[in-house]
């Protein structure tokens, strides 16, 4: 294939990215008419993304609510390979990460766990309530390109104090079909309805009642890795910020989608990167955004392994 024909696929493959993220449930009919490709083209070109892990989901995330709250833990342990290996079947945990940097343990949890009982355990560098999780909608540039738009918007940026995530949190209260129905679409939101309503045995009432109030609930997670997620090395960063939506606007210029959590007072911003040279310009992006006192503190570790226990609570999932 002629790098001008991959070029074109890559720009399709976008388009489509672009369509799901306006849409999780648009159907191949209105994405083909909205990005004037065929109907066969974009099921074929979609199979292809997933195939190669260029997008991952729509699957749901459930937000923070009275009755629903996930935990982040970074922490040091004296043999962390041991650790990320006896965290496999470990009750309520729903992502851990063998990570190499200022901690070399990450953990989510659904609800709140004592690690400093397991074996060889040194240090809790933070540990907190996830307020927020957001995923913004990358750019389809080259990464100098994005390197420039930065630099550019930070010549010219007027920084002021936003208000934070960590308000009243709702009450979540679901019943027994409206749990069926999110394990049963939180995978993959776009799964053929009917078939799946009839093995639940829930009437279609309630699934579209559920759905229609979904955005009160749940987060729509949906990722864009154009050279495939197994291509990027996931750096993630841990800040103190009272600048969220300027991080999340300045992020969103990567041709690739980044994770960033609400913590407590703090930001776990995660960043795949394609290679070192991306990795040195993001390292001075960030000493710029401290510069700037966007930033106050930041720390940084390397995530080596993952494990996702549950589909929903991870941008991709790889063995």
């Amino acid at each position: 294939m002629s790098k001008v024909t991959l070029e074109k696929k890559k720009l399709s493959y976008y388009k489509i990215y672009e369509q799901l993220f306006d849409d999780p449930w648009i159907p191949v009919y209105h994405i083909a008419q909205n990005t004037s490709l065929s109907r066969n083209t974009v099921s074929s070109y979609m199979e292809e993304m997933y195939q190669q892990k260029i997008l991952t989901g729509p699957m749901l995330k459930i937000k923070t609510a009275s009755d629903y709250r996930e935990y982040v833990y970074l922490l040091n342990f004296e043999d962390p390979i041991s650790v990320f290996q006896g965290l496999q079947d470990f009750p309520h945990v729903l992502y851990h990460a063998l990570t190499f940097g200022t901690w070399n343990t990450l953990i989510i949890t659904d609800m709140m766990l004592d690690f400093s009982q397991l074996l060889g355990y040194q240090q809790c560098i933070m540990r907190g309530m996830i307020y927020s999780c957001s995923l913004p909608k990358p750019h389809y540039i080259p990464w100098k390109e994005a390197f420039k738009k930065i630099n550019d918007t930070l010549l010219h940026i007027e920084v002021k104090k936003e208000s934070s995530s960590m308000g009243k949190t709702r009450y979540l209260n679901w019943k027994a079909d409206e749990w069926k129905l999110f394990h049963a679409f939180a995978p993959d939101v776009r799964k053929k309805v009917t078939p799946l309503l009839k093995t639940l045995k829930v009437a279609y009432d309630s699934y579209w009642n559920w759905r229609c109030n979904l955005k009160n609930s749940c987060a729509c997670i949906l990722g864009f890795y154009p050279e495939g997620y197994s291509s990027y090395t996931n750096h993630s960063f841990l800040l103190s910020s009272q600048h969220v939506s300027v991080l999340s606007s300045l992020i969103s210029f990567f041709p690739v989608t980044t994770q960033i959590l609400e913590i407590d007072n703090r930001l776990l911003i995660t960043i795949p990167v394609p290679s070192s040279d991306i990795a040195r310009s993001i390292f001075c992006t960030i000493y710029d955004l401290k510069i700037k006192h966007i930033i106050h503190s930041v720390s940084h570790a390397q995530i080596i392994r993952e494990c996702s226990h549950n589909p929903i609570s991870l941008i991709n999932d790889i063995d």
